[in-house]
């Protein structure tokens, strides 16, 4: 574009897409005021030598694009700084249309050319209602979604290069895809859903962890239960002079028979410490 200085420039009408990207291409190289901006920039004016460049946002498949690729009069310019521009105008993406993507048996364009686009945007007003957005989507998908001269299957709609925000629902279709539910349950209930599945994910992070950890919790909580009188249990084996030893024999005993009520995983280990209680008493009674 630094060879642009002084040309007529075919821009379109004032505030179409094609002016607007122009004025921002010039002003970004430093050219704007330097050049004759027209509102013309139909390929007839620049056939016939009314204009020396003419910008164009369209398909590489619209009829004007590839008339004027079959023109020999005309070239296609390559940017030749395509990915510095993209660095500044965030809003474009640095594309390559590859020789003969466009007509293979006519080799057009008849080399690799190196272009700028902006990306079509779709945007809803405050009032739309956020149960749409999965059905909006996902039409988009459907209807964008086939490959094209400049770009892969599935690449579009694409969350980048917008100027607007994301709402939650449209992040999320972007992030996980189209929903499970969607059209298998009337899509105001799939909404619902979907609405309810983004605003319980924060919790389900913290969740999962804790789901992992409580079974661990729980045993050790059972085992503790058992290991108290046993660990007083043994401590009494040496305390058999104590005047209170069977009244402390006899509530381990009670307290051991209550703990027959917990699970059966833990069966074995309460019956070892009645076994335990009964063969001190044993002793006891032995010994005295």
């Amino acid at each position: 574009m630094l060879d642009w200085e002084g040309k007529r420039l075919g821009v379109g009408p004032a505030r179409s897409g094609s002016h607007v990207l122009a004025e921002s291409l010039l002003t970004s190289a430093g050219l704007s005021e330097k050049n004759q901006l027209l509102e013309a920039n139909e390929p007839e004016q620049l056939a016939l030598g009314r204009l020396d460049a003419i910008f164009l946002v369209a398909s590489p498949n619209a009829p004007a694009v590839r008339q004027m690729l079959a023109d020999s009069r005309l070239q296609l310019v390559s940017f030749r700084r395509a990915e510095g521009y993209t660095r500044h105008l965030r809003y474009l993406s640095h594309l390559r249309l590859v020789e003969g993507a466009v007509d293979l048996s006519g080799n057009l364009p008849g080399r690799d050319v190196e272009l700028l686009a902006p990306a079509a945007t779709l945007v809803v007003s405050k009032r739309f209602h956020p149960a749409l957005t999965g059905v909006l989507l996902g039409a988009a998908t459907e209807i964008h979604q086939d490959p094209g001269p400049l770009h892969q299957r599935g690449d579009f709609p694409s969350p980048d290069f917008g100027s607007f925000p994301l709402t939650r629902e449209a992040e999320f279709f972007h992030k996980n895809g189209p929903s499970f539910l969607q059209g298998r349950v009337p899509y105001k209930v799939a909404a619902t859903l979907e609405r309810l599945l983004i605003l319980l994910l924060p919790f389900l992070t913290v969740i999962l962890p804790l789901a992992k950890i409580l079974p661990a919790i729980y045993a050790w909580r059972m085992k503790n239960k058992i290991y108290k009188p046993y660990k007083e249990l043994l401590a009494l084996e040496n305390q058999t002079d104590r005047p209170d030893f069977v009244e402390r024999l006899d509530r381990l005993e009670q307290e051991a028979k209550e703990l027959l009520a917990m699970p059966p995983a833990y069966g074995s280990e309460v019956a070892n410490l009645l076994l335990h209680v009964e063969r001190l008493r044993n002793r006891f009674t032995a010994s005295s």
